[in-house]
């Protein structure tokens, strides 16, 4: 027999978290969903992913997802975890004590459980897009134009250094930038908000940074009404606890991309540890993130490597699933539209 696929098309790869290389979810973490624009939800469709043969998606004691599991590697759920939706995977399952799949499994290997619901051998659909859908190093190309035209030169002179491109906002001081009147854009080396600090970013507002971005302990990043702000960054990304960025509960506001790789899975090029609730998206594809602290991240995470840490609540925005990402539609999986006995 042959078997003819199409692909399926969407403009968003963004689904919920996804991992080329693996996923780690910690004890009691939890991954659902909401709706940014106050719409009906299921709470349902916060889904994993991961794009390599070689990945394996951990799940911890306690660990709940409320949508499904997708990946061409491996899948170890730890005591008491629990999948709501279904699970696809080209590799093996492990199933810790009491731990439950309630959707439906396409599986290569799998336990002898005579409670999951099998209904094949392989994961036919996988879905995936792959690990850079979006095309990260094209993205930064084109922001590059910030570095020849932007509006450095109305930055406040008492927290920015020409020379060095180096914004640094003291303890406990305030400032804004950006202007309704036009789309802001800003080039820096290093980027930092010191302990206590508070910035509004008022505008359709863009940072390329060469460096770092940093805030620290106690600082506020404020966007003002019908104000976004993307980063796009070679260097590290950090929000240390207690750090906050307040958006309006809107996660396509803020939004970073990361042309950033990582060594290996614990060097953290994107650390969210703020202790407090974030609206954002991140596509780091070359990058381990990580998500810590006793905070709640809403928007969408794509990384190489992701670690969630205990008790982090995530939810995905089901809005984004509507929302225009890249120039091309993004290639997310086939669909069999033909089988055939070949003669």
């Amino acid at each position: 027999f042959e078997t003819v696929f199409a692909p399926n098309y969407f403009f968003s790869p963004f689904s919920g978290i996804h991992g080329c290389e693996g996923i780690s979810i910690k004890e009691f973490g939890t991954v659902q969903s909401f709706r940014s624009s106050g719409k009906k939800s299921t709470g349902k469709e916060g889904n994993i992913s991961a794009g390599s043969a070689s990945a394996t998606i951990s799940l911890y004691h306690n660990a709940h997802v409320k949508g499904s599991i997708v990946t061409p590697g491996s899948l170890f759920l730890d005591a008491n975890t629990v999948i709501e939706g279904s699970v696809y995977t080209n590799g093996e399952i492990y199933l810790g004590n009491q731990a439950k799949i309630k959707g439906e499994i396409k599986a290569i290997s799998y336990p002898a459980e005579d409670d999951l619901n099998i209904s094949s051998w392989g994961a036919e659909d996988s879905r995936l897009p792959g690990c850079d859908p979006l095309n990260i190093p094209g993205i930064m190309g084109k922001a590059e134009k910030i570095l020849m035209e932007n509006d450095d030169h109305l930055l406040h002179n008492n927290y920015f250094n020409s020379d060095a491109y180096h914004y640094s906002l003291p303890n406990q001081h305030n400032d804004s930038i950006g202007s309704y009147e036009k789309n802001n854009d800003y080039y820096f080396n290093h980027f930092e908000m010191l302990a206590d600090s508070e910035l509004t970013v008022v505008g359709q507002t863009a940072f390329y940074l060469e460096g770092d971005f940093s805030l620290f302990e106690g600082c506020k990043l404020n966007l003002a009404p019908n104000s976004s702000l993307t980063i796009f960054i070679k260097g590290s990304f950090k929000l240390h606890p207690g750090s906050q960025i307040i958006n309006s509960s809107a996660p396509k506001k803020f939004m970073v991309y990361s042309v950033a790789e990582s060594a290996n899975e614990h060097d953290y090029k994107i650390s969210l540890a703020s202790n407090s609730a974030v609206y954002g998206i991140f596509y780091a594809p070359q990058a381990t993130i990580k998500v810590a602290g006793n905070s709640s991240l809403y928007g969408a995470i794509w990384g190489n490597y992701i670690d969630i840490a205990s008790g982090i609540n995530f939810f995905y925005d089901e809005d984004l699933k509507d929302e225009n990402f890249g120039d091309e539609k993004v290639p997310v999986g086939f669909s069999i539209i033909l089988r055939r006995q070949v003669q």
